[in-house]
Parts: C-alpha cells; structure tokens; sequence
C-alpha cells in the first residue's frame, strides 16, 4: 500500500512469482479492457457523444494503470539493484495511477451508461448502474489526498464495483436475445 515501509516493498517483491503473475495478468487485464471499450463504442455509436466519451475514457484510463504495470515490472526487475528511493518511487507509481485513472473510468462508465439509456443499446439495469458507479469514481484521485485510508478503500471499493459491471455487461453483451433473466444468469 502507499506508505509502506522499503522493506515491506523489497519483501513483497523478493517472491518474485506473484508479482510476475500480477505484472502479466494485469497488464493483459488492460489490453482486453481496451477491446471490450473498443467493442461496446461499436454497439453504443449511435449514442453520439456520449458513446465517444466513454472510449476515450475506455482508453486513457487503461492507458494510465498500464504505466503502474510497467513500473512493477521495472521494479520486479531491478529490486535488488535499486536504492531505496528508487524502489519507493517506483512502487508508489501503481496505485497513485490507478486513482488518478479513476475519472477516465468514471468517463467510461457515465458515457456507456448515458448512450446506453439513450440509444436502448443497454438494458437499463446495466446503464443506470454505470451512470452511479461513474460518480465515486470521478473523485477517486481525492484518495491520494486521504491519509486516513478511508479514500484509498472507498476507491478500492469503487473499482471492484466497476470490474463487476464491465463482466455483467460483457456476458449480457455475449449471451443476452430474448431470453429470461434466469437463463441468461445460468449460460452466464
């Protein structure tokens, strides 16, 4: 977490399997987030400007978190080698991003959510929730502000929101047709 100590880092990082693991998975996480932005713009195109603000926002936003997984990959690398300053500051790199990528999700989720319901593209259980989980996020850099941790988690909290969503919707952009919700829960 931010704050921790260098030698929690070096810790933490020693083993380096799961942090290649997180490297890796995260990374690929981005790129695929990026294609599912890329494939919902296509079906919410007719939303207008909305539809265009959530891609932007679908991009800058992995875009940012993408650099954090490349300084845990720096840092991976070079642990042993690097004074401590260098290891806190390139530690620190991941989760300030990821806060401060949180308006362009935010961006993702308000224009999918407003093209969604304007454009019927959406089922509105899937828009109206993206417009109110947009919200929190657009104050999620607040959180680097916060020393308390409350913001950090809040945020934490925001995004975990926000990665249930992107799969719901995934699945009933792939399964959903004029089916009942309970078989579409059951394909799913």
């Amino acid at each position: 977490r931010l704050g921790s100590s260098v030698t929690d880092i070096r810790t933490a990082f020693a083993d380096g399997s799961h942090v290649v693991l997180g490297v890796v998975t995260g990374g690929l996480a981005l790129v695929l987030f990026v294609v599912f932005a890329f494939a919902l713009h296509h079906r919410l195109s007719a939303g207008g400007g909305w539809a265009s603000a959530a891609l932007v926002g679908g991009i800058l936003g992995p875009l940012l978190a993408g650099v954090g997984v490349v300084a845990d990959a720096v840092l991976l690398g070079g642990i042993a080698h690097l004074p401590d300053d260098a290891v806190r500051g390139l530690f620190e790199v991941h989760p300030r991003l990821q806060l401060v990528a949180g308006p362009f999700v935010a961006l993702f989720l308000l224009g999918s959510g407003v093209a969604g319901l304007r454009t019927g593209v959406l089922t509105p259980r899937l828009a109206r929730p993206a417009c109110v989980l947009g919200v929190p996020l657009l104050l999620s850099p607040l959180a680097l502000l916060d020393a308390s941790g409350i913001g950090p988690a809040v945020a934490a909290v925001g995004f975990g929101l926000f990665s249930l969503w992107v799969f719901l919707t995934a699945l009933w952009l792939l399964l959903a047709g004029p089916i009942p919700d309970v078989v579409l829960v059951r394909r799913g």
